[in-house]
C-alpha cells in the first residue's frame, strides 16, 4: 500500500487500526471525511478509534499525501496523486474534480529539466458554482 509507506518514511508505525484507516483511503471515493473514513475502517478492525482516524489524516495531511478541503459537510480528504483537479464554489462549498490540465504541459517539461521527480499535483480552481450564481441571481430584486 502506498500510504502504508508513506506513514513508514515518516517515522510512524503502522498499526492494525492505522492499516484499516489507510485501507478505507485507498479504497474509498476520492473525496472522504473523516466520519466516512471512521465508519470504513471499522468494517475491518473493530477497534479504531476517531482518535486514531484524525491522527492517521494529520500525518498523511503533514507528509504531502493528503490534502483536507473545507466543504459544506465539514473538511473533506483527498490524496495526491498524479494530478487532481478541483473547483471549488467559495459560497456553498461544493468541490467537483475535472479531468485535464492544461497547466500540466507548461510545468511538466520544467520539472524534468531541473530533474525533479514530480510525485503528484492539486489543482484548485475557487469561484461560484452554477446553483450559487443562480441564487444570486433570484434574489437580487430589482430597484424602483
Amino acid at each position: 500500500m502506498r500510504l502504508e509507506k508513506d506513514l513508514k518514511r515518516n517515522g510512524l508505525r503502522v498499526t492494525q487500526p492505522r492499516r484499516a484507516v489507510l485501507r478505507a483511503l485507498e479504497c474509498g471515493p476520492a473525496h472522504v471525511s473523516a466520519a466516512e473514513v471512521l465508519a470504513r475502517a471499522r468494517k475491518t478492525c473493530k477497534t479504531v478509534s476517531r482518535a486514531s482516524v484524525y491522527r492517521t489524516l494529520a500525518a498523511l495531511e503533514a507528509a504531502g499525501v493528503l490534502r483536507a478541503l473545507p466543504s459544506p459537510q465539514g473538511r473533506l480528504y483527498v490524496r495526491v496523486t498524479d494530478g487532481h483537479h478541483h473547483l471549488v464554489c467559495q459560497s456553498c462549498g461544493v468541490v467537483q474534480d475535472f479531468d485535464g490540465c492544461a497547466l500540466c504541459a507548461a510545468w511538466a517539461p520544467a520539472a524534468e529539466a531541473e530533474g525533479f521527480a514530480v510525485a503528484g499535483h492539486l489543482l484548485e480552481v475557487f469561484g461560484r458554482c452554477r446553483d450559487c450564481q443562480h441564487k444570486e441571481e433570484r434574489d437580487v430584486t430589482p430597484e424602483d
